[in-house]
C-alpha cells in the first residue's frame, strides 16, 4: 500500500513551487534594455584612429540595437584582461554622412584559447539634425556600411 502524505506536507510544496515560480519570473529582463544600459562611450580621435596600436581580434558581427553599435569579437585570449574601444576618425568620402571607425583592441593576456566577447558602444553623440541617419564604415569589417538609422 501507498505511503500517505500529511496535507501540510502538499501544502509545503505547493508553497515552494509557487515561491519558485514568483523568483523565476521576478529575475527576467529585457534584453534590449541591457544592451542599452551596457553601451559604451564612443572616442573621436583622428590620431588614436590613425595611430592607435591594437592586439589581434576577429570582427564577426556588428549591427545597431538601440542606438548602440553591438559588436561581436574573437580573439585569443582567457587568462588576462581585455579591452575594446570604439574610436572615430574623419568623415567618409559620400554625399551622405559617414564616419569612419576603427575598433582599438587591448589583450594583456598570453593565453591563446579561442573566445567572443559582445561589446556595445552608445551611437547617440553622432546624430544630426540635418539628417535621420549616417553610415559607419567599420575597419575590417566586410558587411560595410552599417547603417545607423534615428
Amino acid at each position: 500500500m501507498g505511503r500517505v502524505f500529511p496535507l501540510h506536507s502538499y501544502m509545503n510544496i505547493k508553497a515552494l513551487l509557487i515561491l519558485a515560480v514568483f523568483i523565476a519570473a521576478s529575475c527576467r529582463s529585457n534584453d534590449d534594455d541591457m544592451v542599452e544600459s551596457t553601451c559604451n562611450a564612443i572616442e573621436i580621435n583622428s590620431d588614436l584612429f590613425n595611430n592607435g596600436i591594437t592586439d589581434e581580434f576577429e570582427i564577426l558581427e556588428a549591427s545597431v540595437t538601440n542606438d548602440c553599435l553591438v559588436i561581436l569579437l574573437r580573439y585569443g585570449g582567457g587568462c588576462g584582461e581585455i579591452d575594446a574601444t570604439l574610436v572615430l576618425g574623419d568623415g567618409g568620402n559620400s554625399n551622405v554622412l559617414q564616419r569612419n571607425a576603427r575598433v582599438i583592441f587591448v589583450d594583456e593576456d598570453n593565453c591563446e584559447a579561442l573566445l567572443s566577447k559582445e561589446y556595445s558602444f552608445d551611437l547617440t553623440s553622432l546624430q544630426d539634425n540635418s539628417t535621420n541617419s549616417i553610415e559607419i564604415i567599420l575597419q575590417d569589417f566586410p558587411d560595410n556600411p552599417i547603417v545607423y538609422e534615428y
